[in-house]
C-alpha cells in the first residue's frame, strides 16, 4: 500500500496507446466510520492518456484534501485514491487496479518523486513523530502522533512508563481505541477510527483547564503552584510502541515490532509554557513545547475620517474628534522560546516552518497561528554552546471579531 505525499509529485506516466481510449480514472474519498466502512467518493477525476503521457495527482488529491477539511461533518486526515483504466477493446490495462492513502505530508527535494513514506513509518512501528525524542511541560499529557498508512492486519499496544513502571496502556488496532485502567486510575484517549491520529496519554488537558472547562473557578494561590511544582501530575519518561502484525494474512506468521521514545518532562516554575502543534511531513499533527519567555505584541489598523464638529465647537464642546478613528482592528503576535534542546530538535523546527497549518493552544482552546518568519537557522553545541530556538507566530484572526 502506497502513501500519497500531496505536499510533493506523485506522477502517473503511460507511453502506450497514443492514439486515444487509455483513460486513467482516479477516484478520491474516504471510508465512512460505520460497521460497513462504506466508500465515500468526495471528487472523481478521468485523465485521457492520448493527449499526455504523465500526470501528477498530487494537486488532485490535495483539492480533495482541502475541500474535506472545510466540511464540519467529515472528520478526516487522510484520503483514499482509487486508480483503474479504461482501454480499448482488444486491449489491456497499463496497470491493475490500485489503492492508496493519502495525507497532506512531504518529502526532501533529493528524494526525487512517489517515495512512499509508508515503508519508513512501518519501521517506525507507525510512530508520525520528527525526533524520538520528546520533550513536554510536567503538567501536561503526552501526545504521541500515530500514522498507519496500510491496509493490512495491524495492531498496536502503547505503553507510557514513569520510573521503569507502566502508568498507562493503549491498546488500537487502527480502527478503535479502547480505553484502559491502569493502577486504579481511568486514563481518557481519543476515540477515533482514523489512520491518522494522536494517542493521548492522559485527559488532554491540566489541571487549570480542567476547572475552567468545566465552568469552575480557579484561584492561584502558593499552595496550589507549591503542589504542582513539587508533584508531577502526568509523569512519562518513557513510551514504548509495539505492533503485532501477519504479513501474510490472519493465521500466518505474526512479527512483533517495537519503538522506544524518550520523554523529557520539564519543570517551569518562572514562565508559562506553550504548546504548539503543526503537521508534520507525514500529515500528521505533532507538539512542540516552549517553555521559556514569551513576549504578545497587538499590532493594529486603522482608517481615519475628518468629522464637522463646527456646531459643537461654536457651543463650546471640546470634546469631539475632529480626526476620528474607524474600522479599527488588530492582530497579535507571540515570540517563544524553547529552552534549551538537543541539536536533534532542528529537524522539529524545520519541519514546523515547513508547515501550512500552526496551531498554539491557550487556556485550552486550540487556535489557528501563521509562522511569520522566513528563515531558520540550525543550531550547534560547537557553534551556539546551548541549543535554544525562538519563534514568532501571529494569530490567524484578528483580535475583535469580525469573521463574516
Amino acid at each position: 500500500m502506497t502513501l500519497i505525499s500531496t505536499r510533493s509529485p506523485f506522477v502517473k506516466t503511460f507511453t502506450g496507446g497514443l492514439d486515444g481510449g487509455f483513460t486513467l480514472i482516479v477516484d478520491i474519498g474516504y471510508y465512512e466510520d460505520t460497521g460497513d466502512a462504506k466508500f465515500q467518493s468526495l471528487n472523481t477525476y478521468n485523465i485521457d492518456f492520448a493527449t499526455t503521457t504523465q500526470v501528477d495527482l498530487s494537486p488532485l488529491i490535495r483539492s480533495s484534501i482541502f475541500s474535506a477539511g472545510s466540511n464540519s461533518e467529515i472528520d478526516i486526515e487522510t484520503l483514499v485514491v482509487k486508480t483503474s483504466w479504461e482501454f480499448p477493446p482488444f486491449s489491456s490495462a497499463p496497470e491493475a487496479d490500485k489503492i492508496y492513502t493519502a495525507s497532506d505530508g512531504w518529502f526532501k527535494y533529493e528524494e526525487g518523486f512517489n517515495k512512499d513514506l509508508s515503508e519508513e513509518l512501518l519501521e517506525n512501528c507507525f510512530y508520525a513523530g520528527s525526533n524520538d525524542v520528546i520533550y513536554k511541560s510536567d503538567d501536561e499529557s503526552l501526545r504521541i502522533p500515530m500514522f498507519m498508512p496500510l491496509f493490512e492486519l495491524y495492531s498496536a499496544k502503547i505503553y507510557f512508563y514513569k520510573d521503569g513502571e507502566v502508568v498507562s496502556e493503549v491498546d488500537t488496532d487502527f480502527g478503535y481505541i479502547e480505553e484502559q485502567v491502569i493502577g486504579g486510575v481511568f486514563k481518557s484517549i481519543y476515540q477515533t477510527s482514523n489512520i491518522n491520529t494522536i494517542i493521548n496519554s492522559a485527559p488532554d488537558l491540566n489541571f487549570k483547564n480542567r476547572v475552567l472547562l468545566d465552568g469552575g473557578t480557579i484561584e492561584d494561590n502558593q499552595c496550589i503552584d507549591a503542589f504542582f511544582r513539587n508533584n508531577e501530575v502526568y509523569g512519562v519518561d518513557e513510551v514504548v510502541i509495539e505492533i503485532t502484525y501477519y504479513p501474510d494474512g490472519e493465521g500466518g506468521q505474526e512479527i512483533v515490532s517495537t519503538k522506544r521514545l524518550e520523554v523529557k518532562d520539564i519543570v517551569e516554575c518562572k514562565y508559562e509554557p506553550y504548546r504548539v502543534s503543526f503537521i508534520n511531513r507525514y500529515g500528521s499533527e505533532e507538539d512542540l513545547w516552549f517553555f521559556k519567555r514569551s513576549d504578545t505584541t497587538l499590532n493594529t489598523e486603522r482608517e481615519m475620517f475628518r468629522k464637522n464638529n463646527v456646531d459643537a465647537y461654536m457651543q463650546g464642546d471640546l470634546s469631539n474628534h475632529n480626526y476620528k478613528d474607524f474600522n479599527v482592528n488588530g492582530r497579535e503576535t507571540i515570540k517563544l522560546n524553547s529552552g534549551y534542546l538537543p541539536e536533534s530538535f532542528y529537524e522539529n523546527f524545520s519541519q514546523m516552518h515547513l508547515s501550512e497549518s500552526v496551531w498554539i493552544f491557550v487556556d485550552g482552546k486550540k487556535l489557528p497561528v501563521n509562522i511569520t518568519e522566513s528563515s531558520l537557522s540550525e543550531k550547534k553545541h560547537v557553534n551556539d554552546k546551548l541549543v535554544n530556538y525562538t519563534v514568532e507566530l501571529q494569530y490567524s484572526f484578528d483580535r475583535i471579531g469580525n469573521i463574516f
